[in-house]
């Protein structure tokens, strides 16, 4: 009688225990993703990089390293804009130039001579840019997302990273 009364009540303190366990799960899982979720929109709203531990871009390669290439030779090229409903159309006229890292290496793959895919470079320049209101271009804000954007485009068109940054020499909205 012992022994059976023993092992009801080891029975009931794991039983106990298991309802335990899953109400702390129920309760704390959603509080622990809603604390992580704030975490990650403090952080986006102060502009931290969340992947410190990356090691590219423009601001960690030595400058004799960084290559710079003017598209279209420096010429400005005119961009038709989105409508941005008034009824009128809207262009910018833009001078793009690319920095890359000469000493990736991708770069000779594709920097020493990346004239020769300048058609490529223009038509994810233009794409990016012509899907942008008069409004937007003319926001810094929203200059920088374009760079960035058309950085993204280039990286992925090329499928590397030699490319570290994206600029405008000039850019003029109408």
């Amino acid at each position: 009688m012992k022994k059976n009364l023993m092992t009801v009540l080891i029975f009931a303190l794991v039983f106990v225990n298991l309802v335990f366990t899953g109400i702390l799960t129920f309760v704390f899982v959603p509080a622990v993703k809603n604390a992580n979720n704030l975490i990650f929109d403090i952080a986006t709203a102060i502009d931290l990089d969340l992947n410190a531990g990356q090691t590219t871009g423009i601001h960690y390669v030595p400058v004799e390293d960084i290559v710079l290439y003017n598209v279209s030779a420096g010429e400005k090229m005119t961009i038709g804009l989105k409508s941005s409903g008034d009824g009128k159309d809207h262009y910018c006229i833009v001078s793009v130039y690319i920095a890359m890292n000469s000493k990736n290496e991708d770069y000779k793959l594709y920097g020493q001579n990346i004239s020769e895919r300048e058609s490529l470079i223009k038509d994810r320049i233009i794409g990016v840019i012509s899907s942008y209101t008069k409004e937007e271009v003319s926001d810094n804000k929203t200059q920088t997302e374009i760079r960035e954007e058309i950085l993204d485009k280039l990286r992925s068109a090329f499928n590397s990273d030699f490319i570290i940054d994206v600029g405008f020499d000039s850019l003029l909205c109408q």
